[in-house]
């Protein structure tokens, strides 16, 4: 059991233990306590214990909170009618690929383990219209499934169920290396909340507490996050100011309580209190709460409550010895920690001694931070990838230091893309060149999960917010063309921070959703409105949401719109969502796409983050973003008239030298020749808006070298960047666009093989090593990706040589003449 455990716990899960054959947790206060350590699970443990963990906010699992669908079928002819069910609530999700846990009762309930972005209450999804009457007389649905999150918690493998006395057992086992499946959150907020969820809401009650009782709650947080930490310390404030909002006084005595709390660090400023505290707003993003202050405080109690060896983890009820000596209860001593861990550990071989106290660590020595960037840097060159674009001149290499000093897993393609997105912003809507190009961008990162693609986002919105910038933050994604005018109308320059374009298009696509086409229609339009009016449609008001009502009745004219978008996806959900039309209709050649060749990596340790926030890059963002056409500073600067969406200063304009002027006209003719180019299979629009991009992030650049005017070595610089990513864009797209999940995977597997030679490699390692590209295949479809590439005359069967080794389907590569190994 406790061998089970040992991986989970590593990995996230807040397992904890269960009465012996039951479900039933044996700390009551299991749901408030905090996460055992694999040491402390090992201590705790007694033979005989079933396990379990507990979902949401305790689990987190490679940054995301874990969660469980628990489809109950009490009736095995209703089978079909759940699944049909299951796969309705999460269309697009792949079932085969979540890890599955069957349960001991029998039968074909399952429990599916997935991660979200966020953590999420329970809630009852869907049940059945039949039911049936069992032996006792009650009335029963035939099936349910409900979603599982913080508050649940369910048993695990191999635990034994109560009634049957079988175990519970993967029939997908959680993979560390895979990581955990991840299902966008935006998704379930829909299913639990339905069509009123707005995440960026604050209409949330306040918990009703005093002053004092709020005090007593914030002495107990622990002061390194919540006093020292700026995050902490921003997000204790806000949750005061909600709580106390409604009433002036008990406002401002909150206030001074912050301020009190605040002067315990040596870097409170007393200037800058009130300042931030105006700026906690209801529009704030995810707003945090007393809940959140609360349930922290609450948690430090438990730890400070809790010894190891005063825990009474006792099965029975009226058992009230807790001493240390085992409770015979069940014939069942309790096995100290040296047989424990001799038994179980599997880094103890078996007779070997152990000192439990004394015992040196087994774990190799961390590699260093900086090998690991070197090693990310080198697979990128390998891929053909220049140097001089893994850096960007100026300030805005400092984004691109803070992204590679802090990123768990390295990915230096995306620390250039998280610079290009805080440039943008940043100078939206206020900067230019002589030839009206403004630095709006939209850019999206495709990585596989797990390889770390995330951190584009974490690093822009802590840059921000380091800066004082994060008003410039708006949502994650739009509900439609009015959701997208609406924020216009109140934020008009912002950068959305999205993290899963991929399927977002798919479900836009597959429902028909005409709330989420217009929504890419408006992206698409406000790309273009830089230096113009952005307008909706008006429509009738009958019929319309609260948020369409709303942006119309405001005056929907946005002058000169500033709408940045970084956003991310894994490579195959993104290419199995779009479609030729997504080409032709000009959606994708106005994204700066770049795909990372590094797959899943190993986190590495890292220093606090704010170690490596530059003063520099602050000093920078702070002057350029306010700044207006002869202003020196920002004390004369009228913010009203900036944040205006009916009008806009004039910009500062930063204009191109003479010399660009040659490169811009062999730029005009580069587009045109590629355009030609691919003219014939349809592709040629990809290049449509290339020339442009690149300007903008020339005007980027230029602001960045702090220079008056767009050198030449500014334009070249963002000339190389924009069209390799467009050159390479333009390739992926006529290799993946168009063909289906078969051709896909075929033509994976022949990539694969060339680098495998002549020898060639069985088919079970073929698929395990692309597994993104055959999971969810049944067997029929598997065969048919490699029969169509033996009729085609792309692969051979091969036999293995040698008496060694596991027999089976093996292929090899059919070289062309003239073919060299790749």
């Amino acid at each position: 059991m406790i061998k089970d455990a040992k991986r989970l716990i590593r990995a996230g899960f807040a397992v904890h233990l269960l009465r012996k054959k039951s479900k039933a947790p044996v700390n009551e206060n299991w749901s408030k306590a905090p996460r055992l350590s694999y040491d402390q699970f090992c201590r705790r443990y007694k033979e005989g214990h079933n396990i379990g963990v507990r979902l949401g906010e305790p689990s987190l699992v490679d940054g995301l909170y874990l969660h469980v669908i628990d489809m109950d079928i009490r009736v095995d002819e209703a089978e079909d009618d759940a699944y049909a069910a299951l796969h309705d609530l999460f269309p697009g999700v792949d079932l085969d690929e979540l890890p599955t846990v069957k349960s001991g009762s029998g039968g074909a309930s399952r429990h599916f383990y997935f991660g979200t972005t966020e953590p999420f209450p329970s809630k009852k999804l869907a049940k059945s219209k039949d039911t049936f009457v069992d032996r006792e007389g009650k009335k029963h649905r035939e099936w349910e499934i409900e979603l599982f999150g913080t508050g649940k918690q369910v048993a695990l493998p191999p635990s034994i169920h109560p009634v049957t006395e079988k175990k519970y057992r993967w029939l997908v086992e959680f993979d560390e290396i895979d990581g955990l499946p991840e299902i966008d959150a935006d998704r379930i907020a829909d299913l639990i909340y339905g069509d009123d969820y707005d995440p960026y809401s604050t209409d949330i009650e306040p918990l009703g507490l005093t002053i004092e009782e709020a005090e007593a709650y914030i002495e107990d947080l622990d002061a390194n996050y919540w006093c020292e930490d700026r995050d902490g310390w921003r997000n204790l404030g806000m949750a005061l100011k909600h709580e106390f909002s409604d009433d002036p006084e008990l406002e401002a005595e909150a206030f001074d309580l912050w301020c009190d709390y605040s002067k315990r660090s040596e870097k409170y400023e007393a200037d800058k209190m009130k300042g931030q505290w105006r700026s906690f707003k209801g529009s704030t993003h995810h707003p945090i709460t007393m809940r959140t202050i609360v349930k922290f405080a609450e948690e430090q109690r438990l730890i400070g409550a809790f010894d190891d060896d005063d825990y009474d983890d006792d099965d029975d009820d009226d058992d009230e010895e807790t001493e240390a000596e085992p409770v015979e209860d069940d014939g069942a001593p309790r096995l100290s920690d040296d047989e424990i861990i001799a038994l179980f550990d599997d880094e103890v071989e078996p007779g070997e001694e152990v000192v439990v106290v004394e015992k040196p660590s087994t774990r190799t020595k961390p590699s260093d931070p900086g090998e690991r960037h070197a090693e990310a840097v080198r697979k990128v060159l390998a891929q053909g990838i220049p140097e001089r674009l893994l850096s960007i001149p100026g300030a805005l290499q400092d984004v691109v230091e803070y992204y590679n000093r802090t990123a768990y897993r390295p990915q230096p393609q995306f620390a250039v893309q998280a610079a290009l997105g805080f440039g943008s912003v940043v100078l939206g809507r206020n900067w230019s060149s002589d030839q009206d190009n403004f630095t709006s961008l939209y850019l999206m990162g495709l990585g596989r999960t797990g390889s770390g693609k995330e951190h584009i986002l974490t690093t822009i919105q802590k840059l921000l917010e380091a800066s004082r910038l994060d008003s410039l933050i708006g949502p994650k994604t739009y509900s439609s063309e009015a959701g997208v005018l609406s924020k216009l109308i109140d934020y008009p320059r912002h950068i959305a921070l999205s993290d899963e374009i991929g399927r977002y298009l798919a479900s836009a696509r597959n429902s028909g959703n005409a709330n989420k086409l217009d929504m890419q229609s408006a992206l698409m339009e406000a790309f273009g409105r830089l230096d113009g009016i952005f307008q909706g449609i008006a429509y009738s008001s009958r019929g319309m949401t609260k948020e369409q009502s709303d942006a119309q009745s405001k005056n929907n004219k946005i002058v000169r719109p500033a709408l940045s978008l970084v956003t991310m996806s894994v490579p195959q959900k993104f290419y199995e969502a779009l479609g030729e039309g997504d080409v032709a209709d000009g959606f994708l050649n106005r994204f700066l796409i770049v795909e990372s060749p590094i797959g899943r990596q190993k986190t590495r340790r890292i220093v606090r983050a704010e170690k490596w926030v530059s003063d520099r890059l602050i000093k920078w963002a702070r002057k350029r973003a306010w700044a207006t056409p002869g202003e020196d500073g920002e004390d004369d600067i009228d913010f009203t008239l900036l944040n205006d969406p009916t009008t806009a200063p004039e910009p500062n304009v930063i204009p191109f030298s003479d010399e660009c002027q040659l490169l811009l006209d062999e730029m005009d003719d580069e587009v045109n020749e590629r355009m030609d180019r691919l003219e014939a299979s349809g592709m040629d629009a990809l290049y449509a808006r290339t020339r442009e991009i690149a300007m903008r992030v020339a005007v980027i650049v230029a602001i960045s070298c702090e220079s008056d005017q767009i050198e030449l070595e500014h334009l070249k610089w963002a000339r190389d960047y924009v069209f390799f990513y467009h050159d390479r864009m333009a390739k992926l797209f006529i290799d993946n666009l168009g063909k289906d999940a078969t051709e896909r995977a075929g033509d994976s597997v022949v990539h694969y093989l060339e680098k495998k030679g002549d020898e060639g490699a069985p088919e079970h390692k073929i698929r395990d090593a692309l597994r993104p590209y055959f999971s969810g295949m049944n067997l029929q479809q598997r065969r048919e990706v490699f029969d169509r590439l033996i009729a085609d005359r792309r692969i051979r069967p091969v036999e293995k040589t040698g008496s060694r080794g596991k027999k089976g389907n093996r292929f090899a590569i059919i070289r062309r003449p003239g073919q060299k190994r790749t």
